[in-house]
């Protein structure tokens, strides 16, 4: 039976990290069948990494297009009856893959994720910022997770053949962020995920994560209303009321900030506080959707 996996790191900077990335992935006790290293056209040094770990991984160079496009031709590169994803800058606890694999295996679960923690790269210890529980995103988790979405890229396995024959099921290389989210989103409706509610993956924080800013979230959430809710009657009608008036102010906000982005000569700073105005009350709004969307279920 075909157990193997092929591991996809999309690379543009921070070659030592990236050391650490591949370094935890030869580490674990589950082989995996290629770590497929997808350089999108870093002008760092890579000289290094290539002679230390060029014989045991598949190296991609493309033009720069952001990571979507890098994973997407990891994608498209692979072989494994399973696909992992790990990014450039976080880490896999050896037996991440063995449990996951396992797991999916006994389930028949055609994609899973497990739980994770978070960590200071300023730390020299790498202290936990904080553990995230995903014991409640396991199952059917459309439409809540459109409100609260806790995966993690880096903790997400999925059979293969489920991406390489859906061409539409890719991650979206118009979103610079949030792109991995919108593939889960074009996913979950359509198949239950697996959740390993334990942590097995450790996820760098920089300071500049797209989670922690406003004004990725709300792009991200107009431009998921409009690819992939606006004209579904079938997921449309999950919303709840409030979680529909929660995207509506997404993308109002998303055309004010259009408005600004062109007065303020893109004011990376100024652009990102009107963000948290704009945003602060649909972040509310999401939140309570959430919560009543827990307790229907």
């Amino acid at each position: 039976m075909d157990n193997s996996v092929s591991v996809i790191i999309p690379f543009y900077e921070g070659v030592e990290w990236l050391c650490e990335a591949v370094e935890s992935v030869l580490n674990q006790t589950y082989a995996v069948s290629e770590i497929i290293v997808v350089n999108d056209g870093s002008r760092e040094s890579v000289e290094y990494f290539l002679e230390k770990y060029g014989e045991k991984i598949i190296y991609i160079y493309k033009e720069n297009g952001g990571p979507a496009s890098a994973r997407n031709m990891g994608i498209e590169r692979s072989t494994g009856k399973f696909i992992a994803f790990l990014d450039s800058d976080d880490l896999w606890l050896p037996r991440k893959l063995e449990l996951q694999i396992f797991a999916m295996k006994s389930k028949n679960a055609v994609w899973s994720h497990t739980g994770y923690e978070t960590f200071d790269t300023l730390s020299k210890n790498k202290d936990t910022v904080k553990r995230v529980s995903i014991s409640e995103f396991s199952g059917d988790i459309f439409p809540k997770m459109l409100y609260f979405n806790p995966l993690a890229t880096p903790g997400i396995v999925i059979d293969g053949e489920l991406l390489r024959n859906n061409i539409n099921w890719r991650f979206n290389k118009d979103m610079r962020y949030g792109q991995d989210q919108y593939l889960w989103m074009c996913i979950a409706p359509k198949h239950e995920i697996l959740a390993i509610d334990e942590v097995l993956v450790r996820v760098r924080m920089r300071g500049n994560n797209a989670a922690l800013r406003a004004r990725v979230q709300l792009r991200a959430k107009a431009i998921i209303y409009d690819n992939i809710l606006k004209g579904n009657r079938e997921y449309l009608g999950q919303l709840s009321f409030i979680g529909k008036s929660a995207f509506g102010l997404c993308i109002c906000g998303e055309k004010i900030l259009t408005f600004f982005e062109k007065k303020t000569e893109k004011n990376t700073v100024i652009l990102e506080n009107i963000s948290r105005c704009l945003y602060i009350l649909p972040w509310c709004m999401f939140k309570i959707a959430y919560i009543y969307c827990r307790h229907k279920e």
